[in-house]
C-alpha cells in the first residue's frame, strides 16, 4: 500500500559544486517551507561543509549522489526523499520573486490544482524581471510527478496543472549566478538523434510549453502546426521508427528558436542563434557518420521511449547507493553517464 505523504511543502534543491548559491536560496526561503532536501554532487569535502550548515538550517537534509553531468537523472529519487505533499523544485541560480513566495502557502493549500506552471525569466538582474520567458511546473504534489531523466525537462503531471498568471509571482533566472554546465550539454547533445514518433512527441511539448495552459490539441495555433508535419511526414513517407533526416533536425530547431525568438523579441540573438544551429547540425551529421552511430541511435531511442531514469534504474535508492559507492572517488559528470548508458544497451543486447 502507497504511504500517503504528510500535508507541507518541502523544498528541493540540488547542488554540485555551488554550496553557497545553495546556503542563499536556503536562508531565502527557510521560513516558508516545511523542510529542505538537497540532492548534492559536490566533493567529498564540499559535501561535508554542506551537511555541517545542518546545525544551523534544522529542517535541512543532505543527500549525496555521483555526478551525472546534470541534476535531471536524479529526479525521481530526490523526490522520494521529500517527506511533504508539495514540492517546489528551484534550482541554485533561482529565486522566487517577493509576490510568489508570499502566496506559497496560499497555493498548496488549494484542494482544486495538483501542479502549478509559474512564469521563470531568464538572464534577470537582481530580482527584476525582463521581457523573456517560458512556463515552468516547478510546484506540485510529489505523487502525481513523472520525470525522465531529460536535459531540461518538464515533469508529467497525471492532474490538474494550473498556471499563476500573477505576473508579479515568477522565479528569476539571476544571469550572475547561471551554471556552469554548458559544456557537458553539448557533449549529451549526440543521443538527441530521434525517430519520426519522438520527433513529433517533442514539438507537441514545445507547444505545451509555449502555449500553456492550452494544451497542443486545444489550441488552433497549436492544431495548424500538427497538421502541417503530419501531412509533410505522410507526404515523404517517414516511418514512425525511422531516423529523422538532417533536413528535418533543422526544421526542429528553426521551430524551437522562433518560439523563443517570438518571446524574447532580441533582433540582436539571432546571428548568434543561427550560427549555433549550423553547428548544431554538422555536429550531428558527424555523429551520424562515427563508429558507434548506430549504438548511439539505439540508446537514443530507448532514452527517448522510456527515459534514462527508468533505463539506468535510477527511481530505486538501492541502485543509486551502489552507484555512489562505486563512483565516490573516480571521475564523475556526463562521461559516467555516457558510460552507465551504453554498459546498459550492451547488457540488453548480450541478454538478447
Amino acid at each position: 500500500m502507497m504511504r500517503m505523504s504528510k500535508t507541507g511543502l518541502s523544498l528541493l534543491i540540488f547542488s554540485r559544486g555551488d554550496t553557497k548559491q545553495a546556503l542563499d536560496l536556503i536562508s531565502d526561503m527557510y521560513d516558508l517551507v516545511d523542510e529542505v532536501v538537497v540532492i548534492d554532487s559536490s566533493s567529498r569535502e564540499e559535501h561535508k561543509s554542506l551537511k555541517e550548515q545542518k546545525r544551523r538550517f534544522q529542517k535541512m537534509k543532505v543527500y549525496y549522489v555521483i555526478a551525472l553531468g546534470y541534476a535531471d537523472p536524479m529526479r525521481m529519487y530526490a523526490l522520494k526523499k521529500c517527506t511533504y505533499q508539495w514540492v517546489l523544485l528551484v534550482d541554485t541560480d533561482e529565486r522566487l520573486s517577493v509576490v510568489l513566495k508570499s502566496r506559497l502557502r496560499e497555493l498548496v493549500g488549494n484542494p482544486q490544482t495538483d501542479a502549478y506552471a509559474i512564469r521563470r525569466y531568464e538572464n534577470t538582474e537582481g530580482i527584476k524581471k525582463n521581457k523573456f520567458w517560458t512556463w515552468q511546473i516547478r510546484l506540485f504534489k510529489k505523487d502525481v510527478a513523472t520525470y525522465n531523466g531529460v536535459i531540461h525537462e518538464q515533469p508529467s503531471i497525471s492532474g490538474i496543472v494550473n498556471g499563476l498568471y500573477d505576473r508579479e509571482a515568477y522565479l528569476a533566472h539571476l544571469y550572475s549566478m547561471k551554471g556552469k554546465s554548458w559544456d557537458e550539454y553539448g557533449i549529451m547533445q549526440q543521443f538527441n538523434r530521434m525517430d519520426y514518433k519522438t520527433y513529433n512527441e517533442k514539438i507537441n511539448d514545445y507547444l505545451y510549453k509555449f502555449r500553456f495552459p492550452k494544451k497542443p490539441d486545444k489550441s488552433k495555433f497549436s492544431r495548424v502546426v500538427v497538421n502541417i508535419i503530419r501531412a509533410y511526414q505522410k507526404l515523404k513517407r517517414s516511418k514512425p521508427d525511422d531516423e529523422v533526416t538532417l533536413l528535418d533536425y533543422l526544421w526542429f530547431y528553426i521551430f524551437i528558436d522562433i518560439g523563443y525568438f517570438i518571446k524574447q523579441r532580441d533582433l540582436f540573438n539571432l546571428p548568434n542563434i543561427i550560427s549555433n544551429r549550423i553547428r548544431s547540425i554538422r555536429e550531428l551529421k558527424w555523429n551520424m557518420t562515427q563508429e558507434d552511430a548506430n549504438e548511439i541511435f539505439e540508446i537514443s531511442k530507448r532514452i527517448n521511449s522510456i527515459g534514462i531514469i527508468k533505463y539506468l534504474g535510477l527511481d530505486s535508492e538501492k541502485k543509486v547507493k551502489e552507484l555512489n559507492r562505486k563512483y565516490i572517488d573516480k571521475q564523475q559528470g556526463v562521461g559516467l553517464l555516457i558510460k552507465l548508458l551504453k554498459e546498459q544497451y550492451y547488457r540488453e543486447s548480450d541478454s538478447g
